[in-house]
């Protein structure tokens, strides 16, 4: 018996990235429509088209990943400055001068990272500064942006959450150790990988402690969903 399976896919073109250390290429993926996958006896098709849409070139190495929203690309790079492209065209929309520690975040049309000396957040479509606030200690991981919320692990094993908006601080709880990787949202909670080998929840509107769970090794990034977790860890589980 010969068994096919058919997906549709309507009015959706997403958007590969392909990053050098010099330059930056946008490659628009063009989804014929309808991919068809027929029986295993026959070659599959070729997933996809593909079609550069534009490229430039940085002129300067990146100093951190690059973030992204639904219609800017934004770039870190030397001589401590941040520059903006729009998505679509390629065209610059502004640079400013900052020292972003990580990987900025996204979220409430602000572009949100971390500085030496705190907590930075731009306005996305115009770069102009947004707000800006000292932290006591140094960021241990990137910002985490999620549905309004800030949250920052610092070095001191400490946890922050702000109202991203504007900065204003909501809580703050001692972990007792520092995070290993970026804090992850879900639901109502806060989940934080520390250097001691543990995964700590907490009450994402109180940073009231929840659980925590010790693992054989130190545990890697979290991926959060509403009713469990997936998380690696040193020891190869």
């Amino acid at each position: 018996m010969t068994s096919s399976r058919r997906l549709k896919v309507d009015g959706i073109i997403p958007v590969l990235t392909t990053i050098c250390c010099r330059s930056l290429v946008i490659i628009a993926v063009c989804w014929a429509g309808v991919l068809a996958a027929e029986s295993k006896s026959e070659a599959p098709d070729a997933l996809f088209p593909v079609r550069s849409v534009w490229t430039l070139a940085l002129n300067n190495p990146l100093t951190v990943p690059p973030a992204y929203d639904a219609t800017h690309a934004f770039f870190s790079i030397a001589s401590d400055r941040i520059v903006a492209y729009d998505r679509t065209t390629g065209t610059q929309k502004w640079i400013v001068s900052a020292q972003p520690q990580f990987e900025p975040s996204t979220g409430n049309g602000l572009l949100i990272f971390a500085e030496p000396d705190g907590l930075t957040a731009l306005d996305g479509e115009t770069g102009s500064l947004a707000w800006k606030l000292p932290l006591a200690d140094k960021p241990a991981q990137r910002p985490v942006w999620d549905n309004g919320w800030l949250v920052v692990a610092t070095m001191d094993g400490s946890v922050h959450a702000f109202r991203a908006s504007d900065g204003h601080h909501i809580w703050s709880h001692e972990i007792g150790s520092p995070a290993h990787a970026p804090p992850a949202l879900a639901a109502d909670r806060v989940y934080v990988a520390t250097t001691s080998g543990r995964v700590v929840a907490l009450r994402v509107e109180t940073g009231a402690p929840e659980w925590e769970r010790r693992l054989g090794g130190t545990p890697n990034d979290i991926l959060a969903l509403d009713d469990r977790l997936f998380v690696g860890a040193t020891d190869n589980f």
